[in-house]
């Protein structure tokens, strides 16, 4: 079970409702939001490096994990990394 939310401050509700399921952000996280991400245990997209940098320095200051799901662009060119580029990128 897992629900999915457009923005981090979607996420805020359903916590505080007692909601503990794994939450997806659907959409790209901006780095100002990555301390609610953190706060709010949820799971965000990402496809650039920096982000996932960004997310580590969050994590370590609140001594925990930030599982992230790697977004790839699978043929509409909004979102994501290439297909080709996703091992690496993942590594």
């Amino acid at each position: 079970e897992s629900l999915a939310v457009a923005i981090p401050e979607e996420s805020v509700p359903l916590r505080n409702a007692g909601i503990m399921v794994p939450i997806y952000l659907l959409g790209l996280t901006r780095p100002q939001s990555f301390e609610l991400v953190a706060d709010t245990n949820s799971i965000p997209a990402v496809c650039e490096s920096t982000d996932l940098e960004a997310l580590d320095k969050v994590a370590e200051n609140h001594d925990m994990t930030i599982r992230v799901a790697v977004a790839v662009d699978t043929g509409m060119h909004r979102i994501g990394i290439k297909p080709e580029d996703a091992v690496e990128f993942i590594k």
